[in-house]
This record gives structure tokens, C-alpha cells and sequence, in this order.
């Protein structure tokens, strides 16, 4: 999949602005299914609609919605190509989701488009570039919290979540913990907000912002794995169980990027058998999301570097899915 230069011929046909974003937002929709597929091939000619309408419109509202929809249209193209790590295009569009979207005013969503922006940079190893994108615009978006808009407040805890993200990354857990709380702080004002889970950013929580600090545990010099299994077995407060009473969809990415956290502490404690247990979880309900996560890979590797006996078929089967065996 290719993105254009953000120009396009202007064409006789009114485009029908409504339709376009309905078709973007769809193509969000299926993203968070994992159906990355169907993201592809329609990415190329949402990209081609969505230039030929900013074309069209040289001024006014429909030239700031068809900007609108360029700029959604973009974020959506960079998550994806984020995801399946084709990194220059996914740089290419998310610039020009930040750069459309403060065109209209719109800076949610240039907001999350540095939030993927700084995704982008950690999968790269760019910690410092990662942290500074992220907490500038933190800094910048900050909300005061009585009157913040749900999006509002969930684009400044997902901005602080990947401060904190990088922070720690690169051996600076103090500033990474000062961020978390500012993630912990949008999550909990969040909490307190009738309808607030329902914004078009994804899910932004209490329980994500804890399942992070989690995460982070295992990245500190002297991270207790046992005290993330603690927390996420049985009825702990981020188990399965705790998930299944709050009705979280089994193809929810932070619930099952913390499922890859608790199959990493269980490499750490040499419990092989039960890492292997949690990707299989993963895998029967999100068999394309697990295929581009890097974490997956490494405790498929740790399995087979670690384990003493004979490989069976089903970890083979696995590794092999996982591009860990050829």
C-alpha cells in the first residue's frame, strides 16, 4: 500500500463528505477488529477520496471537512502501517494527520496522531524522540479536568501512557513514573464521566493505565515478575477473570498486550508451559494482531531457546505462525 503526496486533481464529482468519513470510520472499526486485510485494500482509494475532496474545496466549512476526513483517514493509514512496520510510510501518514487536523482546529486528533507517532518511534528504539513528542504535546493539550472532554482527557493519558512508555525504556524510571501519574490522573477523571469509553480513540482506563505500569515492571533493573503474575491471575484485578466480568472483548489490544506481559513474567520464572498457555489464548481470538507483535516473538523464543525437552508439534506450530522457526 502507497500513500500519495496529498495532492489530487480536482474532480467535476461533489464528493459526499458525510460518506467519505462514514467509510474512514468504518476502516477504524475494522482495524480494531484486527481485520488489517480489509485496511489494506481500502486504505489506497480512502486516501485517493479523501485528497480529491480537500481538491475540490478551496475554502470554507466543506473544505474543513473534507480536511477532516483526510486527517482521520491518514491516523488510520499510520496506525495500520505502524502496525505491520512499514515505518516511513507510517511517519509520511501521520504527518499529515497532525498537519490537517491542526488546520481545522481539530487537535484531538493531531493529538493522537503523536500518540501513534511516539508508538512509532519506541518500536524503532527512538526513546529520546519518543518521550519528547509525547510529553510536549502533553504538555500542550493539557486539559483543565473539570470541563476536559472525554477525547480530550483520553488523548493527555494516552500522550502521558507513552511518555512514560519511553521513559523507562531508556533507564529513566522517575520521569517514567511522574507520567504515569499523569496517565492515572486523565484515567481517573475519566472514570467519573457517564458515556466517557465512548470516544474515537480506543479504550482509555484505570485499568489500562495499571495493565501499563505492569508492563513497565518487567522493563525496570529489577522487576518483580511475580508480582505482575500476582496481579493478573486467578481474580486479581487484571486476570481474565476481571476482564470477562467487565465485558472486554477478547480482541482488545491493551487487554491482550498485558496478556503478552504476563506470558513475559512467566518466561522470566522459567514457567514455560504457562507463557505458551496465554499465546495460545492470544492467538485463537487475534491470529493477525499477534502475527506483528514483537513481544510475542520474543517469549516464543525464549520457550525454544529455554525449553530441555524435545520441541512438541503445537510449539512448533506456534513458533513457526510466530516467524520464530522457519
Amino acid at each position: 500500500m502507497g500513500l500519495s503526496d496529498g495532492t489530487s486533481e480536482r474532480t467535476d464529482e461533489v464528493p459526499n463528505i458525510a460518506a467519505l468519513l462514514s467509510v474512514v470510520r468504518s476502516g477504524a472499526t475494522a482495524y480494531d477488529s484486527d481485520n488489517f486485510g480489509s485496511v489494506a485494500g481500502k486504505m489506497p482509494q480512502i486516501i485517493r477520496d479523501t485528497n480529491s475532496a480537500v481538491a475540490y474545496y478551496d475554502s470554507g466549512d466543506e473544505r474543513a471537512q473534507a480536511l477532516t476526513a483526510r486527517a482521520e483517514a491518514y491516523l488510520l493509514g499510520g496506525r495500520y502501517l505502524t502496525q505491520v512496520r512499514q515505518y516511513d510510510l507510517a511517519y509520511h501518514a501521520l504527518s499529515g494527520a497532525i498537519q490537517d487536523a491542526r488546520a481545522v482546529q481539530d487537535m484531538n486528533t493531531a493529538g493522537y496522531a503523536v500518540v501513534i507517532m511516539s508508538w512509532l518511534l519506541l518500536r524503532q528504539g527512538r526513546f529520546d524522540d519518543a518521550e519528547r513528542a509525547a510529553i510536549e504535546t502533553a504538555d500542550l493539550l493539557e486539559p483543565r479536568i473539570s470541563k476536559a472532554t472525554p477525547e480530550r482527557l483520553a488523548v493527555w493519558g494516552w500522550l502521558a501512557l507513552q511518555a512514560a512508555a519511553a521513559a523507562v525504556r531508556n533507564n529513566r524510571p522517575d520521569d517514567g513514573g511522574e507520567a504515569r501519574r499523569i496517565a492515572e490522573s486523565a484515567a481517573a477523571a475519566l472514570g467519573s464521566r457517564p458515556g466517557s469509553k465512548q470516544h474515537r480513540f480506543g479504550r482509555f482506563d484505570s485499568a489500562v493505565a495499571g495493565m501499563k505500569s505492569l508492563e513497565d515492571e518487567l522493563i525496570n533493573e529489577g522487576g518483580d515478575p511475580y508480582r505482575v503474575i500476582d496481579e493478573s491471575t486467578n481474580k486479581a484485578r487484571f486476570s481474565d477473570h476481571a476482564m470477562k466480568v467487565a465485558r472486554i472483548a477478547e480482541t482488545d489490544k491493551e487487554w491482550n498486550r498485558h496478556r503478552l506481559t504476563v506470558a513475559t513474567a512467566y518466561t522470566k520464572i522459567g514457567e514455560h508451559e504457562k507463557a505458551l498457555d496465554r499465546l495460545t489464548a492470544i492467538e485463537y481470538a487475534n491470529p493477525e494482531w499477534i502475527k506483528h507483535q514483537r513481544m510475542a516473538q520474543d517469549v516464543m523464543s525464549d520457550i525454544v531457546r529455554k525449553r530441555k525437552r524435545r520441541l512438541t508439534a503445537d510449539i512448533r506450530a506456534m513458533a513457526t505462525r510466530l516467524g520464530v522457526l522457519g
